[in-house]
């Protein structure tokens, strides 16, 4: 559980910078969740905040990284 949770900060922080690489990994791995059976496509516009990873995906992955992650992190 631990791996997972600091492998979630390090990705969540790699995408802060917002470069090309940061849009391009977002892309992928939020995908990923997409194959998941019947819940996918939904999970994944959750994860997103829309359609498309844009604006809203850079907040919710600084919101992640910030608040979130270092809180379980703690505990």
């Amino acid at each position: 559980l631990l791996f997972v949770v600091f492998s979630a900060e390090a990705f969540s922080g790699y995408m802060l910078p917002w470069g090309q690489m940061s849009y391009w990994a977002a892309q992928v791995i939020t995908n990923l969740f997409g194959g998941i059976p019947f819940i996918g496509p939904e999970l994944v516009i959750w994860i997103r905040g829309d359609y498309a990873v844009s604006d809203p995906t850079l907040t919710r992955f600084f919101m992640l990284h910030v608040c979130l992650l270092p809180i379980v992190i703690i505990a």
